[in-house]
């Protein structure tokens, strides 16, 4: 779920570090837990990688002293799980072309990879290389450059977006679209599952190294991805906006107004807002300067951040009866309390409508969701986990509907059917 911004040049004497920053801004909602910005200029490198979010360190100092007319920006997303410190990319690596950069997105199951010999493969035959991106496992984005040319990939299921855009001599690749729309550059195509795109020489070229079926992440539709991004040639937002008229369809129900749960129910609350013809109004502000919740790595920060993140707005929801639309239920933290907040708000009803199925299996692949015993959803009933949050009623969005909403074109979505498609890969030789 990090974010991916790789900028190659054609034109030496551009100087790309400002494209890169506004990439990164983009993109930073994929990653909060530190960030990494490499450039390039000739043989020269220029590295900076720090914690925290990019507006706490950045400023034009900072960016006056690194320059190049290539570089790759990472914003970092932290899985619980990983408790030993991991180093920051982009990485730096000397080859027979001089200095390379390259990052990866992603987790390789395969037990004996390493990025000395991704990037010898690189540099090698073109079909050789091919190869070796075939034998990969896992869920990946990745990008290199080096002085001549950049190459990125995406992995053969396609769990994470990547695409390519182009802003007159320079090619941009990004892990979603709404960072090409901030640098106002040209969207060029998506990068398809198991397809490598190869930049140099002024030019760029496809070339497809496997062919598995379609498993975006379907997180990504409902949750990770910024709205604003389109998808695998589907808009964010209006998937979001359909989930909520297709939960009225599947669960109609009489209420007063419709609200949704800041920021990523709004847009799906708006859908079942036009469906259902009850008002949508706001019933719970945000503090925009707390950061999401859900990818907080710790429990305690999680808490501490839901506690300070939202208030109601109670002369919206006094005597109401009131639905409230969500993305998502993992833990069960942040619904239990926004549901006392509206309570004590004065709502005389709460019903609480999900635009995607209940969550029933941990995932490490693409997305942080935590071991079964700490989802709110595995082993319980719809009726428990409505008596445990403290709703007045429960539905959630069937994940046939989640699909259609979507587009249809097959998903990764273990975290719902508890179906892993990486399986048997996870034993590698």
């Amino acid at each position: 779920m990090s974010g991916l911004c790789g900028i190659f040049s054609f034109d030496k004497k551009n100087d790309i570090t400002d494209l890169l920053e506004v990439g990164l801004y983009a993109l930073q909602h994929r990653g909060q837990e530190g960030f990494g910005i490499t450039t390039m200029e000739g043989q020269r490198v220029c590295e900076l990688k720090r914690k925290g979010m990019l507006s706490e360190v950045l400023n034009q100092q900072i960016i006056e002293d690194i320059c190049g007319s290539a570089g790759i920006g990472f914003v970092k997303y932290l899985f619980s799980h990983n408790t030993k410190y991991e180093p920051m990319m982009p990485f730096v690596y000397q080859t027979d072309h001089g200095n390379s950069m390259i990052a990866l997105d992603g987790t390789i199951l395969n037990r004996n990879f390493n990025f000395c010999e991704l990037v010898n493969k690189i540099n090698g035959p073109l079909e050789s290389f091919q190869d070796y991106m075939e034998s990969l496992k896992g869920t990946y984005n990745l990008i290199y450059i080096d002085e001549g040319k950049m190459l990125i990939a995406r992995d053969p299921y396609g769990v994470k977006p990547l695409c390519l855009g182009k802003l007159k001599d320079t090619f941009i690749a990004v892990s979603e679209s709404c960072a090409l729309d901030a640098m106002n550059a040209e969207f060029l195509q998506d990068v398809e599952p198991g397809e490598l795109i190869l930049v140099e020489k002024g030019e760029y070229s496809v070339h497809r190294f496997a062919q598995k079926p379609h498993h975006l992440c379907l997180f990504e539709m409902i949750y990770i991805a910024r709205h604003d991004s389109i998808i695998d040639g589907v808009s964010v937002y209006q998937a979001r906006y359909k989930t909520g008229e297709r939960l009225y369809e599947e669960c109609p129900t009489e209420a007063d107004i419709v609200i949704g749960s800041p920021d990523s129910g709004l847009i799906a609350a708006k859908g079942y807002a036009k469906a259902s013809g009850i008002p949508f109004v706001d019933g719970i502000l945000k503090n925009r300067y707390i950061q999401r919740t859900f990818i907080k790595p710790t429990q305690e920060e999680r808490v501490s951040s839901v506690n300070i993140k939202l208030n109601a707005i109670k002369e919206n929801l006094q005597d109401k009866r009131v639905i409230l639309v969500d993305d998502s239920i993992v833990r069960g933290t942040t619904m239990k309390r926004i549901i006392k907040i509206l309570k004590d708000a004065g709502a005389k009803e709460v019903h609480i409508r999900v635009a995607s199925p209940k969550v029933v299996s941990n995932d490490i692949y693409a997305i942080d969701i935590p071991k079964n015993e700490q989802l709110i959803g595995y082993n319980k009933t719809v009726e428990e986990v409505r008596d445990y949050i403290g709703c007045d009623s429960l539905y959630y969005l069937s994940l046939e509907g989640l699909e259609d909403c979507c587009g249809n074109k097959g998903y990764y979505e273990k975290y719902f059917t508890g179906v892993d498609i990486f399986q048997e890969e996870a034993v590698c030789h």
